[in-house]
């Protein structure tokens, strides 16, 4: 499975606003220059990681981005999700040719893969990136 670079971009921009001293606004300026990540994109990132209730942001000259709850409470499969929406929710299997049989077969192999990827991710928190860098 590979992420796509919006999901990367949000992945570094929420774990780089973990690292941050507890409660202090990140400026988004902040953030581009410590993931070299380009500025309007990562605002129109930042801003579905904040609709979806994973970081807040305040207004104004000390204003920026914090985590809205704590690192060891945000998971990966949360970001992943708010960015590109429910893993596997793609519908059903469309192949021509297949039976309703086989294809059925093909439905349920892609259903332990959703289950699987969903579990894994949420099995990492901001937090485990954080304690994997320090080590």
């Amino acid at each position: 499975m590979k992420l796509n670079q919006t999901i990367a971009y949000a992945i570094a921009a929420t774990a780089h606003i973990a690292a941050a001293p507890a409660g202090s606004p990140i400026s988004n300026t902040a953030i581009c220059k410590g993931t070299k990540m380009p500025d309007r994109y990562l605002l129109q990132v930042l801003r579905k990681l904040v609709t979806h209730g994973i970081l807040v942001s305040t207004r104004g000259i000390a204003g920026g981005y914090k985590l809205a709850k704590p690192a060891s409470k945000i998971t990966l499969l949360e970001i992943v999700e708010a960015i590109d929406g429910r893993i596997g929710a793609n519908g059903d299997v469309d192949v021509a040719g297949l039976s309703k049989e086989s294809t059925a077969t093909v439905e349920k192999a892609l259903a332990a893969i959703e289950a699987d990827a969903r579990k894994r991710l949420a099995a990492i928190t901001l937090a485990d990136l954080r304690a994997a860098k320090a080590a």
